[in-house]
């Protein structure tokens, strides 16, 4: 793969610069399974040797099926009845099984029980099962009936022995459950805390996965009015519009927030948001739309060229080099040709020599010469010889010397 050979110096565009505005929000996630085994249950663990349940098996003396536990009168709260009930449903092996009669409990237990539900989740955890699908369940419940006594008793139970995500994945699904069934109530509780007063924004993740899956764009409004948002927020509003609409009606819905005095901030992370859907069904869609977007303002606050070039290299990566040209940004072209270059660097560097004319042709070879420095230090040097932008090329050339 020998490159054509070099060439005097020629001007070439200056690569915009594009920086990431992003605050990377991360998805809380978590198995309920993953509690450390310490200290003893708040509930008696009674026959901590039981094995699992299935109700097609035969039965122990004296023991109920997870189906008969199900079936009973929930009875109340403090009583041995119901702790058996659910030891029982929890002891199931089949999880679709367990998790099915395990819902069946709660749509006849009430907010008196949930407290005692968590003591006995933690205890199973303890026997070294996993109790995250049951867990989810309980608090998603917990949230729609009675919300104010679920995030009421998360402050004041004692979670010191707990695995520390345990109670933010709780208080998600408390509130996303709230968010779906009364988005204002929970927006006006959250406003109105002490927690986001003080700048603690972990209730925000589990309001926008509710109140965008009911109305995406009321969410919206909302962000754009406090600056809250991360990238996982954006996402979901993105993703639940889609669902709604398509494509179509979040490009529609874009285009008229764009024209408003929303802050670039948030533009840039909802249209980060929109290219990433975009990136991963159609890249090349992805990469005309960024193309349509590259003079507005908000594109300096994002890492959608970047984030587009990688996503189009990977599946078309001649179509990725010719997007890149269009653009007319030498770093659009640097991230597809480094993507490129992972994947296949001798059909790069082929492509490289048909195409001595590209506007990206300086860059684009110093990105190759950074792939072949180590295992053809040769081919990295005869490239970086034919790089007619004198920094770049004596960039490239300084780059090799070092490692030899």
């Amino acid at each position: 793969m020998n490159p054509p050979p070099p060439r005097q110096p020629r001007s070439f565009r200056t690569p915009l610069l594009f920086t990431a505005g992003l605050a990377i929000g991360s998805l809380v996630t978590w198995s309920v399974s993953h509690h450390p085994a310490q200290g003893p249950s708040p509930v008696s663990q009674g026959d901590a040797n039981a094995k699992g349940s299935d109700s097609k098996s035969p039965r122990t003396p004296g023991r109920l099926t997870a189906a008969e536990a199900a079936a009973r009168p929930i009875g109340s709260a403090k009583s041995k009845e119901f702790a058996d009930s659910v030891r029982a449903i929890l002891h199931e092996t089949v999880e679709e099984r367990r998790v099915a009669l395990f819902g069946k409990l709660l749509e006849k237990a009430g907010p008196e029980h949930y407290g005692v539900l968590v003591s006995l989740i933690r205890e199973n955890d303890l026997r070294g099962c996993g109790s995250a699908a049951e867990w989810s369940a309980l608090w998603s419940t917990w949230g729609k009936r009675d919300p104010m006594s679920a995030l009421q008793f998360l402050k004041t139970q004692d979670w010191s022995r707990w695995n520390s995500t345990a109670p933010q994945e709780a208080q998600n699904r408390a509130l996303t459950a709230w968010a779906q069934a009364d988005p204002e109530a929970v927006k006006k509780y959250v406003e109105n805390s002490s927690e986001l007063a003080n700048g603690d924004r972990s209730m925000i993740f589990g309001m926008i996965r509710g109140w965008s899956n009911v109305d995406p764009e009321a969410t919206a409004s909302w962000l754009f009015t406090n600056h809250l948002a991360m990238r996982e927020e954006f996402k979901m509003v993105v993703e639940s519009m889609s669902r709604q609409g398509g494509q179509e009606a979040v490009d529609s819905w874009f285009t008229k927030v764009s024209q408003t005095d929303a802050s670039n901030s948030n533009l840039a992370g909802f249209a980060q948001a929109i290219a990433a859907s975009k990136q991963s069904y159609e890249p090349e869609k992805a990469a005309a739309w960024v193309e349509e977007h590259l003079k507005e303002p908000w594109m300096e606050e994002s890492e959608i060229v970047a984030s587009t070039a990688r996503a189009f290299a990977s599946r078309d990566p001649r179509g990725a080099m010719e997007w890149a040209a269009r653009t007319g940004l030498n770093s659009a072209a640097t991230y597809a040709m480094s993507t490129w270059c992972q994947t296949d660097p001798q059909a790069a560097g082929t492509w490289l020599k048909d195409n001595p004319n590209n506007p990206a042709y300086s860059e684009s070879a110093a990105t190759l010469v950074s792939y072949l420095y180590r295992s053809n230090p040769e081919a990295a040097k005869n490239w970086a010889d034919s790089i007619p932008d004198e920094k770049i090329r004596m960039r490239a050339q300084t780059q090799i010397l070092l490692k030899q």
